[in-house]
């Protein structure tokens, strides 16, 4: 299923009546309360959600249309008084659609705090065409990868994205038939952040686009982010041996290239941004198909000179590597009244009146600095975790010496961090979640992995 996720404040979501604040749209007037956000979609099943908050009020019609308003494919009338907080409407799309959007009009007093949209597609997919018009660089492999079966074993996916697919060509289209591609200008992409939930993609397939990006680790993180685990990523960049032939920038062959590549520099690239055990690498291969060595000079160079890696998204062990300083407690060593889904895992619900949410495990330690690294593997929506007042904190021998309010971007990147001090030669330390009030959403909790350093004081 493909889901795109547009926040309030998106710049593809758009209103002639709204007063527009930091994370959403206030709507006290009679027009046109929210229209976009203009995206092209497969054919399938559409499920579109407008998110409302505080009291709501008024009579609306909520439309999936395409092409300005011209056809229509769901339509539903409104009391915005008696209805949820969430808006839904169903439609059937038969045939791919560009400039979809999804429209509240009327009579409006609510405040519009995100546009949910999912898409399940039909799985009798067409099979690959080997003259398909994919990016000028994919054509040049594109044959071979249907031949020896790549495209199947990664790109079969019901839910296929590629970044970067427009390349320099007009009429480029994306990898596979069922994929959707995004570029620069693409509805509610800025360029790092991609308009999608977590977890909504089998593949990512990129070519010749990585080394045009500045903010590599942000945008590889955020493609982590939305690959499933166990989904792939697929990436081709041009080799520095063969495409460039130079030790350093700038580039001959394009100036825009912010980095050249090595087989050697993209697993170091990959492993600085993802770290440690969230990815396997499945193919590794440089591609030299047609390409001439004798060739003197770098103009006019022919066939194949890029290096492709396939790395596949896993679930991150508990477990960190051993230096020595470093213990893991899983969230089996904690005490909560919350639910364990299995031994390794507490699911807390913030909707639920408990103020303190797990604590221990009440570890041995010595005098020291220390850093606790709190682990998680889901994230609530950001609005609940907020209102929560969710807070971390360290004890030690039963007194709170250390705290920190747990934001969502801590819960994206699945870590939150700690540092603190025991003056004590013996100590107990204990590493504890609490929250103000209640909220939305889950949080899902693994462990924490306490480190260790020398005192660094006399």
């Amino acid at each position: 299923m493909l889901k795109w996720r547009f926040g309030g404040n998106n710049a593809a979501l758009h209103s002639s009546i709204a007063v527009r604040h930091e994370d959403r749209l206030e709507i006290r007037a009679v027009g046109g309360a929210l229209f976009g956000p203009y995206i092209a979609v497969p054919a399938g099943t559409l499920t579109a959600r407008i998110l409302l908050a505080g009291p709501c009020s008024g009579e609306a019609r909520m439309d999936i249309v395409s092409d300005l308003g011209a056809r229509t494919f769901a339509a539903r009338d409104l009391d915005l008084t008696d209805e949820d907080r969430i808006l839904n409407l169903t439609a059937e799309i038969d045939e791919p659609v560009s400039g979809l959007e999804v429209r509240l009009t009327g009579d409006v007093r609510a405040e519009i705090v995100g546009l949910e949209i999912d898409l399940e597609q039909p799985r009798n997919l067409p099979a690959p065409d080997p003259n398909r018009p994919v990016g000028f660089e994919s054509r040049k492999t594109y044959a071979d990868k249907i031949a020896s079966g790549f495209l199947d074993k990664y790109l079969s996916g019901a839910a296929v994205l590629e970044v970067g697919y427009r390349g320099y060509i007009d009429g480029c289209v994306p990898i596979v038939p069922q994929a959707i591609g995004v570029d620069i200008g693409y509805p509610g992409y800025d360029g790092i952040t991609l308009p999608f939930a977590d977890g909504s993609f089998d593949a990512i397939y990129s070519s010749h686009c990585f080394e045009h990006i500045a903010a590599y680790q942000e945008v590889l993180r955020d493609w982590y982010r939305v690959l499933k685990v166990g989904g792939y990523l697929i990436m081709a960049v041009p080799h520095q041996y063969l495409f460039e032939r130079r030790a350093a920038l700038p580039s001959k062959g394009n100036n825009d290239h912010k980095r050249f590549y090595t087989p050697e520099s993209l697993l170091r690239e990959i492993s600085e941004s993802l770290g440690v055990n969230a990815y396997r690498v499945r193919e590794l291969a440089e591609h030299d198909a047609g390409y001439n060595y004798d060739r003197p000079t770098r103009d006019d160079l022919e066939g194949q000179f890029e290096i492709e890696i396939v790395i596949e998204k896993i679930a991150r062990p508990f477990w960190n590597l051993d230096n020595g300083s470093t213990r893991p407690y899983s969230a089996g060593e904690f005490e909560s009244s919350a639910a364990r889904p299995d031994p390794f895992r507490i699911e807390i619900d913030l909707s639920e009146e408990q103020e303190w949410l797990f604590w221990g495990p009440y570890a041995p330690i010595l005098e020291g600095s220390y850093r606790v690294d709190f682990l998680f593997e889901a994230s609530p929506e950001a609005q609940g975790l907020t209102a929560a007042g969710v807070t971390l904190d360290v004890a030690v021998d039963m007194h709170k010496i250390a705290e920190l309010r747990l934001t969502p971007e801590m819960l994206m990147q699945g870590q939150a961090s700690i540092l603190f001090d025991s003056r004590s030669r013996e100590a107990t330390a204990e590493f504890r979640m609490s929250k103000q009030a209640r909220g939305e959403g889950k949080i899902v909790f693994t462990g924490v992995v306490l480190s260790y350093a020398a005192p660094d004081w006399h």
